[in-house]
């Protein structure tokens, strides 16, 4: 554990450092617990850049605590919309029920903060130091970097007893005085500073205390010892059209993206004809003509791209629409929550080259742009 005289200097330093450099950031104009929170639930495993515009759309749309729980989930998951991990904004919609209906103001301590849906330690410790000034520590992949680094740690930074020896330092750090200010300070240097791969060293406040600088090399650490396995796919989507529209299907809940819409695509069939495919998983028949270009998707497990294929159909037979599908029409697509993959292919659509109105037209006349 480090020396009482050690964490001093460091939060001196660290400190004073923060104090000059720190960005300016929407949500470091408040205090307001609701606000820390919603900022905090976006930045997880999402660069701050990215979240700024979305953290002033969802303030102005949603002010306060009560805004959101009244809210639709429809309307609450399209505002959301690019961000990912569509389960940070069901439970944000789930906690701010919870605590609107109890009829409390926001709760003010770990257990009741840990209470609700999709609060851990972290965002708990963010919370309650930020917005309440309480001394309670808080680790996110930023600060596990730095305490890797600060002291030398080459232990797997993913197994438990590493997290643990981490949670404790971080503890020991937090100081009385302004100890949001110090965890942000901490999270800020892991962010600007002490960055993944190539940390600035030089540019460092507390280089020479850290024993990752003085020790051996900084850019190797923190140790990751298992390394996620990646499938490669090869898939296809599909532009299902009847009389002008456009089938779209609503995911699964408890899935990847559960409950966000998309067009049907499948990860596999690389050999087999895009009608083959459709009338296999959609029961549909129609002609069908691949589409320029190809949309690339990242999943948590696998990594690859989706061929695109136009069906026209000429009537459904005797299929009929599920309960989790619609037929839209294009300029009805703005009013639905897309996965990922679906967005970029409406995106796609936009551009200047879009499948034609008539099939048997060539792809260089296309000029209308059905998806606005």
């Amino acid at each position: 554990m480090a020396q009482i005289a050690q964490i001093k200097k460091i939060q001196k330093l660290l400190s004073r450092w923060y104090a000059r450099h720190k960005r300016a950031l929407p949500w470091r104009k408040t205090r307001d617990p609701y606000a820390v929170w919603i900022s905090e639930i976006m930045l997880q495993q999402t660069r701050v850049d990215t979240v700024i515009p979305y953290f002033k759309r969802w303030m102005k749309r949603f002010p306060t605590m009560q805004s959101l729980a009244k809210a639709g989930e429809e309307e609450v998951l399209k505002h959301w919309e690019g961000l990912g991990y569509y389960s940070r904004a069901r439970n944000l919609h789930r906690a701010a029920k919870q605590i609107a209906s109890s009829g409390t103001k926001f709760p003010d301590s770990k257990e009741a903060l840990l209470a609700l849906p999709g609060i851990g330690k972290y965002t708990a410790g963010a919370i309650l130091s930020i917005a309440f000034d309480q001394r309670e520590p808080l680790v996110d992949g930023n600060v596990f970097r730095v305490f890797a680094r600060l002291f030398n740690i080459h232990s797997d930074i993913e197994a438990l007893s590493t997290r643990k020896k981490i949670w404790g330092l971080a503890s020991a750090f937090v100081p009385e005085k302004n100890p949001g200010d110090f965890n942000q300070a901490l999270m800020e240097l892991g962010a600007a500073i002490c960055v993944p791969g190539a940390p600035r060293c030089l540019l460092c406040p507390v280089r020479s205390l850290c024993e990752g600088f003085q020790q051996s090399d900084p850019s190797r650490l923190p140790v990751f010892k298992v390394k996620k396995k990646i499938e490669p796919f090869s898939g296809w989507m599909f532009l299902a059209e009847h009389n002008g529209r456009y089938l779209i299907q609503k995911r699964p809940e408890g899935q990847v993206m559960g409950g966000l819409w998309e067009f049907p695509s499948k990860m596999e069939g690389a050999l087999e004809t895009p009608e083959k495919l459709v009338w296999r998983h959609l029961k549909l028949r129609g002609d069908a003509q691949e589409l320029p270009g190809k949309i690339k998707a990242a999943f948590t497990k696998f990594r690859g791209d989706y061929r695109i294929a136009h069906i026209r159909l000429k009537n459904l037979g005797m299929r009929k629409t599920q309960v989790h599908e619609q037929w839209i029409l294009p300029q009805e697509a703005g009013k639905y929550t897309f996965s990922a993959p679906s967005r970029k292919l409406l995106r796609l659509l936009k551009g200047p080259t879009f499948f034609p109105p008539k099939a048997e037209a060539p792809l260089a006349q296309a000029g209308t742009l059905f998806f606005k």
